[in-house]
């Protein structure tokens, strides 16, 4: 009997790759509430609710700031594409950016994650290839917007702790940043890699040749995108400067720009942790001394974004429920939209 073309083994092997994937999340969840079980542990409890408690007072302007990094994807979407500006309401490109970003911050790897959400709610407007267009535009605005972020953060750590390990490892992270991001811009860019990028959201035949022609219009420097994720990074620098005065009483712009720097090293080694886990609350015990605060008030600080990050996406996982999709435009150059809100 010949062989069926059209993909059946394909379509079985899909089960358990999602069984496979749904186990190695698993793993890496249980091995992050281990290390932060050991951290709870070494720091003592009580001094640690004693900790969250000086932040409790200060949720609601720290949910109001995640509300403004929100506010800065929609506008890093917006900046990406034309028809985005054109075909989607602010109402729905806001509805998309509070779904994707819950994502993002819940879900391993989680900028990927959401991105990939984003990408397939946009496409019902704007076409499939446009979306995977943007999302390919929005992480690399990301990686860019981090690296330029590192830079300070990595001269605060010098001038505060020296020649330090935090201190060579935003650096590192800056140059590696820096490095992935021109090694993803040129990839996304190959019709072969863009191609099987796209066959993520779409079937269509034409699709590669679309998401070509639509990453082509996105620039390799996307100013006002990477602007947009540079203003994100500035909004959770005010969320930390917060809880630095909250258990400190005091928080310059060091201070500041040192534990952004240690939140973006933690949220890197801790990538494909749910929530990251275990690895911002150590990366930030360890920059305790370093932050002016205790190591108890350290795993609070990352306990605390933690609590906030879990509200966003309860708040973003029940969205669907009550806000709906709008009809989506029937796409105008034969693209097709076959993703659903």
């Amino acid at each position: 009997m010949e062989a069926d073309p059209s993909g059946a083994r394909p379509a079985a092997a899909r089960p358990r790759r999602s069984r496979r994937k749904a186990l190695i999340h698993g793993a890496f969840a249980i091995v992050g509430l281990g290390a932060l079980a050991l951290l709870v542990r070494s720091v003592g409890p009580a001094a640690l609710v004693a900790a969250l408690r000086s932040s409790a007072r200060w949720l609601p302007v720290l949910l109001a700031l995640e509300v403004g990094r929100v506010a800065m994807e929609a506008l890093a979407s917006r900046s990406l594409s034309a028809r985005v500006r054109d075909r989607v309401s602010v109402a729905q490109l806001a509805r998309v950016h509070v779904i994707s970003f819950a994502v993002c911050n819940v879900m391993p790897a989680g900028r990927a994650a959401g991105e990939a959400v984003k990408a397939a709610l946009l496409s019902r407007f704007v076409g499939a290839p446009e979306a995977a267009a943007i999302g390919t535009g929005n992480q690399a605005a990301a990686l860019l917007g981090a690296a330029v972020v590192a830079l300070p953060c990595a001269i605060a750590a010098a001038w505060m702790t020296g020649s330090s390990p935090l201190t060579w490892a935003l650096v590192a992270f800056a140059l590696a940043t820096t490095a992935v991001t021109v090694a993803f811009q040129i990839a996304c860019r190959r019709p072969d890699i863009g191609g099987a990028l796209v066959r993520r959201f779409t079937r269509m035949e034409q699709a590669p040749a679309a998401f070509q022609d639509a990453i082509d219009r996105i620039p390799l420097v996307p100013v006002a995108a990477t602007a947009a994720a540079v203003g994100s990074r500035v909004l959770l620098a005010l969320e930390l400067a917060i809880l630095l005065h909250a258990f400190s009483g005091s928080a310059g712009l060091g201070r500041t720009l040192l534990a952004l720097g240690v939140s973006m090293v933690g949220g890197a080694v801790g990538d494909f942790v749910p929530g990251q886990l275990g690895a911002s609350d150590g990366a930030f015990a360890l920059a305790a001394p370093a932050l002016g605060i205790s190591r108890a008030d350290g795993v609070a600080v990352a306990m605390t974004l933690h609590v906030v990050q879990i509200a966003c996406g309860v708040f973003g996982a029940t969205v669907p429920l009550w806000w709906k999709a709008a009809p989506a435009r029937a796409a105008d150059d034969g693209e097709g939209l076959t993703a659903g809100g």
